[in-house]
This record gives C-alpha cells, sequence and structure tokens, in this order.
C-alpha cells in the first residue's frame, strides 16, 4: 500500500510539474517568443545637397557600429563617414564693379559619434559630432582677369541632426542637416572678392541598414 502511495504521489509531482513548464493553447502548448536581439551594425547612404552659395549636389555614406545599453533609452554609434558635396555662386566684388564666378568641391572623411533617443514607437531623433578633414577643390573666375585655381586639405568640425524612421528591423529612412563650423579660405580666394567664408551646410535624405 506504501508503495503504491509513493507511486501515485511521485506521479502527481512530475505531472504538476510538466503543467507549469506548458501552458496549454488551443494548439498545443504555448512556447515564449525569444526576444529578438538589439541590431549593432549600420550603413548609411543618402543625398541632397548644399545650402551656401547657390547650392549644388551631396552625397554621403556612413559606416557605425553601437547599439544601447539595457534599461537605457539612449543609443550609441561611432562611425566613419564619407561625403562629397559641391557649391557655386556668383557676384559682384564690392568697389571693383567687377563680376565673379566660383565652383568649389568637397570631398569629407570623418570620424564621429551619433546618439539616438526614441520619441514614439519607430520614430527617432539623432545628434551627430564629427572630426576630420575635408580636401577642397576652388575655381574663381573674375572679369578681365585670370581664373584662379586652388585645391588643399582642411581640418573640420561638423554637426548635424535628423529624424529617423525605422520602417523595418533592418531598415530605416531619415533627414539630417549637417553644419561645418570651421570657416575656411582656401588659398584667399573668398577674400579676393571681399566675401567671408560661410559655414558650410547640407541637407540629405537618407536610407539605412541595421544589422
Amino acid at each position: 500500500m506504501k508503495q503504491t502511495c509513493l507511486v501515485l504521489f511521485s506521479l502527481t509531482l512530475l505531472t504538476t510539474a510538466a503543467l507549469a513548464q506548458e501552458i496549454p493553447c488551443e494548439n498545443g502548448p504555448c512556447l515564449t517568443k525569444a526576444k529578438k536581439k538589439g541590431t549593432r551594425f549600420l550603413i548609411e547612404v543618402g543625398g541632397g545637397g548644399t545650402f551656401q552659395g547657390n547650392g549644388g549636389l551631396a552625397l554621403g555614406g556612413i559606416f557605425g557600429i553601437g547599439g544601447k545599453f539595457r534599461g537605457f533609452p539612449l543609443a550609441f554609434y561611432g562611425f566613419a563617414e564619407f561625403n562629397y558635396s559641391q557649391e557655386n555662386g556668383n557676384g559682384l566684388v564690392p568697389l571693383l564693379a567687377t563680376n565673379y564666378t566660383h565652383d568649389r568641391s568637397y570631398r569629407d572623411l570623418g570620424l564621429g559619434l551619433r546618439i539616438y533617443a526614441p520619441i514614439y514607437g519607430p520614430l527617432r531623433v539623432f545628434a551627430d559630432f564629427v572630426f576630420g578633414a575635408t580636401h577642397i577643390e576652388a575655381d574663381l573666375q573674375r572679369d578681365s582677369m585670370l581664373p584662379v585655381n586652388a585645391s588643399g586639405w582642411a581640418g573640420q568640425v561638423q554637426f548635424a541632426a535628423g529624424l529617423q524612421l525605422r520602417l523595418l528591423r533592418n531598415f530605416s529612412v531619415s533627414v539630417r542637416g549637417k553644419i561645418n563650423v570651421l570657416e575656411n579660405d582656401l588659398a584667399g580666394l573668398y577674400g579676393a572678392v571681399r566675401k567671408e567664408p560661410p559655414y558650410r551646410t547640407m541637407g540629405t535624405l537618407n536610407l539605412g541598414w541595421h544589422f
């Protein structure tokens, strides 16, 4: 009798443990889905335009790595960036009554930090801080004067901000505005037409891949 009771008691314990692990569903036991891991790598490409002078084309790309800390809302990414942009302009040289036109192109190389902050659902705002160098090519033409050409490297410190919509786990779209806070007058070409070198600014629409 004692042996029978022990067997029944053991079976009861095993059955209870099994039921505790499996919650019945309509088509069988419910299985808890494993939570997807966050993405760590970012590739972003974009295109748009520059705002100084008469404007011009702006293209660029980013490769970054990062993520967020558990329980902390902000995400941090370190990234490398390449940009190509153009600008052109024209005007009248003060006091000389001389017309001028200029064309410039920039190739930017930089390392930066991006900080994401959630707004609502898949919508996030971000800020970028970029340090690096830019290669500039500039051409200046003035009435009745020989054209002047110059090229060379200069430092850059850039700040950017934008809005990102995460359409899918691995895909997003964003808008981004950027400003270079270092003025540069390559070979004195702005001074030659009595102009202060402007802060370089641009805006782009971007596609991002997260994995």
